[in-house]
């Protein structure tokens, strides 16, 4: 074998094992992509399950439904717990008719993070099943006290990476859209809002993000680099 083949064997080697190293870099570190706006999610996202959290309302359109376990509520195979920081639990889904004004609210009712007690920080703990990528909600907040009351606010989603995005409500009755897909899968979601506000959730979709098509050539280089490298080794 002459040096030129030599070197250019050991150039192809390392060209191969640069593309799988950053192939898998790649989809080892995940990439979030946000919507606010429901359509253009849909258009990014497949095999999409949608959550009526009716179903769990069992005390009727005029009756707010309340859990104080530990597990929470498990819907459609998602899990959504709400805690206290004093260690209580508390997840609801409100009718409605629960409040009067209610009617200004479209989309009820609600899974909910307790809003009775200012002093209690809240977290709404959302776990999803295996291999879930992305995720959809509509949304809006509430003063602490006062689940009738107009809220302007912030949500926040902290992802089991670590990642938070955070997204705003608006006045009734619009309903804001948080969605969010993901180049790894969304194993749990922490929802949280300030202080003096708590969030309400409706219309709950997950399921898949559709591959951009750079994501695809990516892998699809890395695997054809690796493959490269091991039929070279095993000859």
């Amino acid at each position: 074998m002459t040096l030129f083949s030599v070197v250019y064997l050991r150039t192809l080697r390392l060209s191969g094992c640069i593309i799988a190293f950053l192939s898998c870099s790649s989809l080892a570190h995940a990439q979030e992509t946000v919507y606010t706006d429901s359509s253009l999610f849909n258009l990014a996202c497949s095999n999409l399950t949608l959550i009526d959290f009716s179903t769990a309302n069992v005390n009727g359109s005029n009756s707010i439904t309340f859990t104080s376990s530990s597990s929470g509520m498990t819907l459609s195979g998602v899990n959504f717990v709400g805690k206290l920081s004093d260690g209580t639990y508390s997840t609801g889904v409100v009718g409605p008719n629960f409040y009067p004004s209610y009617s200004g609210w479209p989309g009820n009712p609600t899974v909910l993070t307790d809003g009775s007690n200012s002093t209690l920080l809240r977290t709404l703990t959302i776990t999803l099943p295996n291999n879930i990528t992305a995720v959809g909600t509509n949304l809006y907040t509430a003063y602490v006290g006062d689940g009738s009351s107009n809220s302007v606010s912030t949500v926040t989603f902290t992802l089991n990476n670590g990642d938070k995005l955070v997204f705003n409500t608006f006045e009734k009755p619009d309903l804001a859209f948080a969605g969010f897909t993901s180049t790894a899968p969304i194993s749990s979601i922490q929802v949280t809002t300030p202080g003096n506000t708590f969030p309400y959730l409706s219309s709950f979709v997950f399921g898949q993000a559709v591959p951009e098509s750079s994501t695809i050539v990516t892998a699809l280089l890395g695997l054809t680099g690796a493959a490269s490298l091991r039929r070279r080794r095993i000859v």
